[in-house]
């Protein structure tokens, strides 16, 4: 009894850690349009247009939003029901901004440099997701 029990927990433990190691979040990213022809114009569109976020459905320049879904496999040993391995399935979307149309160089410029430090700290809500999903598969899984 007592090598079945043994058996039993590493085959666990074997199955359990390719998982852990092996997914990888799925990224997308999509964009809303904004229009004008300055900076403050554009900022003014981003306000008019941005996602809407929450219950009070604010908006925001940009938004970080995510689905969790988990393959679990479960299995009887002895008395009890097991979860031997659990694969999450992580999909990230970045809801950014993104010009309409033609703007001045100058301005193009500057939009581009704040795009991406946007894109750059949305990027930083998804590593924080991946991180607290990495958690719940170790306090799961082991």
């Amino acid at each position: 009894m007592k090598t079945v029990v043994l058996k039993s927990l590493l085959l666990a433990c074997l199955l359990a850690s390719p998982a852990q190691a092996g997914w990888k979040p799925v990224e997308k990213v999509e964009t809303y349009a904004v229009s004008g022809q300055t900076g403050p114009q554009l900022h003014a569109s981003m306000g008019e247009r941005g996602p809407m976020i929450g219950k009070s459905k604010v908006r925001a320049m940009a938004y970080t939003n995510f689905k969790l879904t988990w393959v679990r496999d479960y299995q009887r040993q002895g008395n009890a029901c097991v979860l031997v391995s659990a694969r999450p399935k992580l999909i990230i979307t970045y809801t950014l901004p993104k010009t309409s149309g033609p703007v001045p160089a100058a301005v193009q410029k500057s939009w581009d440099v704040f795009a991406a430090g946007l894109a750059a700290h949305e990027k930083v809500h998804g590593d924080i997701i991946v991180d607290m999903v990495r958690k719940i598969e170790t306090a799961t899984i082991g």
